[in-house]
C-alpha cells in the first residue's frame, strides 16, 4: 500500500477541535494502524491526528489546489468499535461522548487520540468523580486513557472507598471515654 495524498486539518472548534487526516490511496486492512505508527515516531502527540478519513482522491479547487471546504466530516463509524459493558463502562462511556462531542465511544480507544486534552480531561474527571462519588485525581486518565481501564480503575476505587466508609462508621459508634 502506499499513500497518494495527505492532507491534515483541524475539524470542530474549541474544547472538540481534533487533528483529522484525509488520506488517498489506501484499501485494505493494517493502512491506518501503519499511518498511525509513522505519526507516532516522528511526531509529538499534539501533532498526531486522532482520525484517519480513506478518499478516493482530495477535493481540489478548479486551480487544482486543495478544497478543505469540500473534505469530508469524520464520522463516527471511522473510528475502530469496541462495545462498553457493564454499567460503569457505559456511564464513562456517555461521560466521554459528551467531553469529546461524539456520538459514541469506543471502550477501547484512547482518549487523547480521540482528540482528548487536559482541559477536556479535567472536564472528565470531574465528571467521573460526581457520577461515582469517588476521588480521581487527573493523572489517572493519562495512566488508564481508555474506558475500559479506566472503569477497572473506578470499580476498584468504589470497593475502596466502601470499605473505608464501613470502617469510618464503624469506629465512629466507638464510645470514647475520657
Amino acid at each position: 500500500e502506499q499513500v497518494r495524498e495527505i492532507s491534515v486539518g483541524v475539524h470542530g472548534e474549541g474544547a472538540t477541535a481534533r487533528l483529522v487526516a484525509w488520506v488517498s490511496g489506501v484499501s485494505g486492512e493494517g493502512w491506518e494502524e501503519a499511518l498511525r505508527a509513522v505519526a507516532t515516531s516522528r511526531l509529538p502527540t499534539y501533532m498526531q491526528p486522532s482520525v484517519y478519513v480513506p478518499l478516493e482522491s482530495l477535493p481540489l479547487t478548479a486551480n487544482g489546489k486543495l478544497d478543505r471546504k469540500r473534505l469530508p466530516a469524520p464520522s463516527v463509524a471511522e473510528l475502530p468499535w469496541s462495545a462498553p459493558e457493564g454499567e460503569i463502562e457505559c456511564l464513562l462511556e456517555r461521560i466521554w461522548a459528551q467531553a469529546l462531542d461524539l456520538e459514541r465511544v469506543s471502550a477501547t480507544a484512547d482518549f487523547f487520540a480521540l482528540g482528548g486534552h487536559s482541559l477536556l480531561a479535567m472536564r472528565v474527571i470531574n465528571d467521573v468523580q460526581r457520577e461515582f462519588g469517588i476521588e480521581l485525581p487527573l493523572r489517572r486518565l493519562f495512566e488508564n486513557p481508555d474506558i475500559r481501564s479506566l472503569a477497572r480503575l473506578v470499580s476498584d476505587q468504589r470497593i475502596r472507598s466502601e470499605n473505608l466508609s464501613g470502617a469510618v462508621t464503624d469506629a465512629t459508634q466507638i464510645e470514647m471515654e475520657w
